[in-house]
C-alpha cells in the first residue's frame, strides 16, 4: 500500500490522528481543521503543529439546519464536485447519526461517487477496553481503488474459447428475454425509488470484527471475546491518588442533597465504565460517567433512596489523566501493562487473530445492505478483518518509511488548562483505539479482490464522509 496521506477535518485534540497513527499504517496527516481554540493548544502541544480553525461556532442540535452541520455539508459539496476524490473516507459521529438527515445525504454523494463503505455502532468495550462510548463509525473506499486479481483463464486459451462460447450463449438469451427484463426493472426501480425518497437503511455492525470490504457484508458476524482488563490498569498510581484524592472527591453534601441520585458506581475490579461526557467533572453528575467508590470497598450493591449510604462510599471522579487512558490517549510515561489474562499482552507487535466467522445469515439472498444491492452469490464463511488484543505500547507505533517510527507523539495539555476543560475536550473526543482498529481492520486492509457488494448499473446515490460530531470538536 501506498503511503497515506490525509486531512483531519474537526481535529479536536488529536484523536484521529492519534488513531491513524496506532493503527500501524503507514502515511501522514497533512494539515488539521478545528474551530475550538482550547483543542487546537492541546494538539499544537502533541503534534508540534497547531490546526487550522477556519469555522465559526454556533447553533443547536438541528441536524442539517445546526450551524456545526454546515461545515460538514460543505464538505460534501466539495466531494460531490471533485473530479478526483479521496480514496478513503472515515467518519466518526455520535449515536443517533445514523438516522439523521446528514447521514443520508452523505450516503447519496458517497454512492454517486464511487464508494463502497461499512458502517457501524461499536464501543470501546467490543475492542477490548472497559468503557462504553457508543459511536457511529463509517469507513468509506473507491471502489476502482480496489487490487485486483488475475483471473487465471485471462492465460488458458481453451479457457478463453469457451469463455468466447459462453459469451455468444448468453447475448443470445439476454436478447430473447429483453422485453420480460425491462418490464421487472422499471417495476423494480419504481420501488427503489420510493424507498430512497423515505430514507436510506444499512446494515450498522454492533460486533468486532465485522466483514470487511471483500467480504459478504451479511455474514453472521460474533463478537471477539477479550478478556478485558480491569479499571485499576487505567487509574492513576496509588502515590498519585492519595496527592489528588481532596481535588476529585464527591462533595458529601451533593449526594446528601439529592435522594434518589442515582449514577455508575465503579470499583477498580470493574470491567465496564459508562461514558465520560464533556459535562463529567461537573455538577451534572448523573449524565457525566462514572464515580469511582474509595471505602467500604466489600460493598458492591447500592441502594441509592439511602444517600447516607451512597455518601459513605468516598466516591470521586476520575482524573483527566485517567479519562485520558480509558480513551486510549498516548501517554509519556512508563506504566507496566500485565501480559497475563487479565489484560492484553504489552508486546508492540501484539498478535494479530485470522477469524472465521458463523456464515448463517438472515435471508442473506433477500437482505440489502448498506449501499443498497444484494450480494449475487454466496460467499465463503470467513472474514478478512483481524483483531489485535489492545495495549498502551501500541498508541504510539507510528510508520515511517516501512519502519517503526519512534516512539510518540503523546496527548499533552496545556498546563493553564483547569480540569473542568480538559474533561470537556476528553468528552467530545473519541477513542483512540477503536480509530485505529477501524482504520487497520478495515479502511486500509488491502485485501486483493472485487469490493462487496457489487452495485447495479445505473444505480443512483451519494454520501460523504468527513469527520463531524454533533459536540464541540472531532
Amino acid at each position: 500500500m501506498e503511503s497515506i496521506k490525509a486531512l483531519e477535518f474537526f481535529s479536536g485534540i488529536g484523536g484521529l490522528h492519534f488513531g491513524f497513527n496506532a493503527s500501524g499504517v503507514e502515511g501522514k496527516v497533512l494539515e488539521s481543521f478545528d474551530m475550538n481554540q482550547q483543542a487546537n493548544e492541546a494538539y499544537k502541544l502533541s503534534f508540534k503543529k497547531p490546526p487550522v480553525s477556519p469555522y465559526t461556532r454556533g447553533g443547536k442540535l438541528l441536524d442539517d439546519q445546526d450551524n456545526r452541520a454546515k461545515p460538514l455539508l460543505r464538505l460534501l459539496d466539495q466531494l460531490e464536485n471533485m473530479a478526483t476524490p479521496p480514496t478513503y473516507i472515515f467518519l466518526e459521529n455520535v449515536k443517533n447519526f445514523e438516522e439523521s438527515r446528514s447521514r443520508e445525504m452523505m450516503i447519496r454523494v458517497l454512492r454517486a461517487k464511487g464508494y463502497v463503505f461499512r458502517e457501524c455502532l461499536l464501543t470501546p468495550y467490543h475492542f477490548g477496553i472497559p468503557n462504553d462510548r457508543l459511536r457511529y463509525f463509517l469507513m468509506a473506499r473507491l471502489r476502482s481503488s480496489f487490487p485486483q486479481v488475475p483471473s487465471t483463464s485471462d492465460k488458458d486459451p481453451v479457457k478463453q474459447q469457451t469463455q468466447q462460447e459462453d459469451d455468444v450463449k448468453a447475448e443470445k438469451e439476454e436478447r430473447e428475454e429483453k422485453e420480460d427484463r425491462e418490464e421487472k426493472e422499471e417495476k423494480e426501480q419504481e420501488a427503489k425509488e420510493d424507498k430512497e425518497d423515505s430514507g436510506s437503511q444499512g446494515i450498522f455492525y454492533t460486533a468486532w470484527p465485522f466483514p470487511g470490504f471483500v467480504d459478504d457484508p451479511t455474514l453472521k458476524v460474533e463478537q471477539h471475546p477479550f478478556q478485558i482488563p480491569t479499571l485499576n490498569h487505567f487509574l492513576d498510581s496509588e502515590q498519585d491518588q492519595q496527592k489528588n484524592s481532596v481535588d476529585y472527591l464527591l462533595s458529601r453534601q451533593l449526594i446528601l442533597n439529592r435522594p434518589n441520585f442515582r449514577f455508575d458506581v465503579l470499583q477498580p475490579t470493574s470491567t465496564r465504565s459508562s461514558c465520560f461526557t464533556k459535562s463529567y467533572g461537573s455538577h451534572h453528575i448523573a449524565s457525566g460517567g462514572g464515580l469511582l467508590q474509595t471505602q467500604n470497598m466489600d460493598q458492591t450493591t447500592y441502594d441509592f433512596t439511602d444517600s447516607e449510604s451512597i455518601a459513605a462510599l468516598g466516591l470521586r471522579f476520575l482524573t483527566p489523566t485517567e479519562v485520558a487512558r480509558l480513551h486510549a490517549f498516548p501517554l509519556s510515561e512508563d506504566r507496566p501493562w500485565p501480559s497475563n489474562g487479565t489484560a492484553a499482552a504489552s508486546s508492540a507487535s501484539a498478535p494479530i487473530l485470522d477469524l472465521e466467522v458463523n456464515a448463517e445469515t438472515e435471508s442473506s439472498s433477500d437482505k440489502e445492505v448498506s449501499d443498497g444491492t444484494k450480494p449475487e452469490k454466496a460467499m465463503p464463511a470467513t472474514i478478512s478483518t483481524t483483531v489485535r488484543e489492545f495495549s498502551p505500547q501500541l498508541l504510539t507505533a507510528s510508520m515511517a518509511n516501512g519502519k517503526q517510527a519512534q516512539q510518540g507523539p503523546f496527548l499533552r495539555f496545556p498546563n493553564q488548562l483547569k480540569s473542568i476543560q480538559r474533561y470537556k475536550l476528553l468528552g467530545n473526543s473519541l477513542n483512540v483505539w477503536v480509530v485505529a482498529e477501524l482504520l487497520r481492520g478495515v479502511l486500509f486492509a488491502n485485501h486483493p479482490g472485487v469490493p462487496l457488494p457489487e452495485e447495479s448499473a445505473g444505480e443512483e446515490g451519494s454520501l460523504v464522509g468527513k469527520k463531524r460530531r454533533r459536540s464541540d470538536s472531532n
